[in-house]
């Protein structure tokens, strides 16, 4: 990750400097809507969203997005004497402002790279199911735990868009974000906390319209 992280910033910079090589053309307008397959920690779900932006030239787009989407995971287990089910859901919603360099490669394929910051509002529903089989009965246990984590993260992004039209582009687009807050535990004479880091990674593919 580290490695794709320096490459996109290398390439970014380079971008900037070679912006003097291609004519810019007047600033327009652009919207999209993306369906997009997030990965949060062991979490896998799928999330919508949409972005509104301003190309400043060929080169340089200022983008707005938000996105919501719902990832779980869910692990069981049993034996002669008892079974469990555990249940995790994460309802993810994700806001963010970003800047695009984009490749001076022509105009139908258009790689680029972003970086930007992501307000991301996380939250946690934990909810596990025990049974324990003994002789003469059972007996049955649910817990249920929820959390709200929200933060500030940076985000990176790598994607290319496909011209198919000189005001229709198919978008592809990978995205990295990660985030840190604290949970926090309060008893009858104290109180603790534990440091969360959380994120996702997505893959975005959509429909971009310029206008």
């Amino acid at each position: 990750m580290k490695k794709i992280v320096a490459m996109g910033v290398c390439l970014g910079v380079l971008l900037v400097f070679s912006g003097s090589a291609q004519a810019a053309t007047g600033g327009r307008f652009f919207f999209g809507a993306f369906a997009e397959m997030g990965k949060c920690l062991s979490y896998e779900g799928l999330g919508f969203g949409g972005e509104v932006g301003f190309a400043v030239s060929d080169l340089v787009s200022l983008v707005a997005e938000g996105a919501t989407g719902k990832l779980s995971l869910v692990s069981s287990g049993e034996n002669s004497y008892s079974s469990y089910r555990d249940e995790m859901k994460m309802s993810v919603t994700p806001f963010g402002f970003s800047i695009h360099f984009t490749a001076p490669l022509g105009d139908r394929v258009q790689p680029y790279v972003g970086v930007g910051i992501a307000y991301q509002s996380v939250k946690l529903t934990y909810t596990s199911t025990s049974e324990y089989t003994y002789y003469g009965g059972s007996e049955k246990e649910t817990g249920t735990e929820t959390y709200d984590l929200h933060a500030l993260s940076p985000m990176f992004k790598l994607g290319v868009a496909v011209a198919l039209t000189d005001h229709i582009r198919v978008v592809g687009e990978y995205q990295q974000m990660l985030a840190k807050d604290k949970i926090e535990y309060e008893g009858s004479h104290s109180s603790s906390y534990n440091e969360v880091f959380f994120g996702s990674s997505n893959v975005r593919f959509g429909i971009r319209i310029v206008l």
